[in-house]
């Protein structure tokens, strides 16, 4: 089948179907998705975009920061950064103590966050807190698709 794909392009499509309230279906290229760090940076532009629903991007932003964090081996500083914000910003605190818990810790659940009192504008500025505190503001711009500081 890939060869197959190779020797007729025109005979096939990839696309990505996008769940939120509602489906959206786009089109992509192959090389839109390099790996998994990626794709789950795609799910933060679409959270930009309004295509996906607030409860998933906690959870993406967590990817993220453990996998950059555990790549640059730095994931002392990622909880001193996290404290750090927390400290700043009070109403941080419930997202700190869930990007900080680690993907499968504990089964400790945070069904009591009241989800609409964040929005994503906020996540995105708190995710680009932290790869300005930890000095890597141009990973988050190269991957978030931004061009101008």
């Amino acid at each position: 089948m890939a060869r197959e794909r190779l020797r007729n392009p025109g005979r096939f499509k990839l696309i990505r179907v996008i769940k939120s309230e509602h489906s959206h279906v786009v089109p992509m290229d192959a090389r839109d998705f390099v790996n998994d760090y990626d794709a789950l940076w795609h799910v933060m532009q679409d959270a930009k975009a309004g295509l996906v629903r607030i409860q998933v991007v906690p959870n993406t932003m967590r990817c993220i920061l453990e996998n950059f964090f555990a790549f640059t081996g730095n994931t002392k500083r990622f909880e001193e950064i996290l404290q750090q914000l927390s400290a700043e910003d009070g109403a941080f605190r419930p997202l700190e103590r869930f990007l900080n818990r680690g993907s499968h810790r504990d089964e400790t659940n945070i069904a009591h966050v009241d989800w609409s009192q964040f929005d994503i504008a906020y996540y995105l500025a708190k995710l680009e807190a932290v790869f300005q505190a930890a000095g890597h503001p141009d990973h988050y711009r190269l991957k978030m698709g931004l061009t101008e500081p």
